[in-house]
């Protein structure tokens, strides 16, 4: 796949719906492997390998073998953030530019976090209530 930009809408006030399941797929679909990070994935721009390497740094094993362990699992941890961070920014880039305009403030506080992003515009569009339910119901069998 390559880089070049969606074909499809940018998000609207009124096309939530079709516009994340469009922007999913596309971010899915990306050689570049442009992921955003789902909520509620174990993996977040936060993620546990750093926190791995520090228990493994403070081991009380003195051998030379654990400590070389230790700094390779170091290396390979600042590695994988390196690369986790720069296909987060990415996909971060491609939200906001697939936004319109008068939904850029909406995630402004967050656009280098696809995954706060993301959150942020679910939780505007997507409203779990009884009553929006009973809308749309009402709204089908009137046809």
């Amino acid at each position: 796949m390559s880089s070049s930009s969606p074909s499809f809408a940018r998000l609207t006030s009124t096309n939530y719906t079709t516009w994340s399941g469009d922007m999913e797929a596309w971010l899915k679909l990306q050689a570049s492997g442009a992921l955003f990070p789902a909520p509620g994935s174990a993996r977040s721009s936060n993620h546990p390998l750093p926190v791995m390497t520090t228990l493994l740094s403070k081991s009380t094993t003195p051998s030379a073998a654990a400590a070389a362990q230790a700094e390779l699992l170091e290396v390979k941890t600042l590695e994988l953030q390196d690369a986790w961070d720069a296909k987060s920014g990415k996909a971060a880039g491609w939200i906001w530019l697939m936004l319109d305009q008068n939904q850029e403030t909406l995630v402004d506080g967050c656009k280098d976090n696809p995954c706060a992003m993301w959150t942020k515009l679910e939780s505007m569009y997507r409203q779990k209530k009884a009553g929006n339910y009973f809308n749309a119901y009402d709204d089908l069998f009137s046809i």
